[in-house]
């Protein structure tokens, strides 16, 4: 399991890439295919990788005890509000355990104060399954993705909005 009690406080420690070893097994790269996922929606239903392909999409791995997933949340809202008519699709997984899953649609909700709600498709790993199939290091963690599904950005870390805008133009080219 991912979250421990000491997570919270690890989390307030740091600012910058919140290392959870997971082994020396890098995370999908540039040029490869990313693994496919279906996990339940936050507000119902499923999503699946899978059935945005013909697309380009944004895959954030993040978490609500995690303060730097949290500060790129809303650039991530202004990226797919602002290209979203041209495809784009963001889709943030969060990797919250069972328990603090069940508060993320209401922090879906709350959005900030920037961007009011956070509308962008969110799928629930309450196990992690993702998280170590895709060999995260750790959260925040984004993927660039292009209309076939191939990685064309990996982002650790957390992003501003000059990294989110030159991640996506890596992606948003025409069909």
């Amino acid at each position: 399991m991912i979250v421990v009690a000491g997570a919270a406080a690890y989390v307030a420690s740091t600012t910058s890439l919140d290392t959870l070893a997971l082994g020396s097994t890098a995370a999908p790269g540039v040029g490869v295919s990313a693994p496919s996922f279906t996990l339940p929606a936050a507000g119902g239903g499923t999503i699946a990788l899978d059935s945005f392909r013909g697309k380009p999409v944004v895959v954030n791995f993040w978490a609500t005890w995690c303060t730097p997933c949290r500060a790129e949340l809303p650039e991530l809202e202004m990226a797919w509000r602002s290209h979203r008519d041209a495809g784009l699709v963001v889709i943030a997984v969060s990797l919250d355990d069972a328990a603090a899953a069940r508060d993320v649609p209401e922090f879906l909700q709350l959005g900030s104060s920037l961007t009011g709600p956070y509308t962008f498709p969110v799928a629930l790993d309450v196990n992690q399954s993702q998280m170590r199939r895709w060999r995260l290091l750790g959260v925040p963690s984004t993927f660039f993705l292009d209309r076939k599904g191939v990685v064309r950005a990996v982002q650790p870390g957390a992003m501003d909005r000059e990294v989110i805008a030159r991640n996506l133009a890596t992606i948003l080219t025409p069909a």
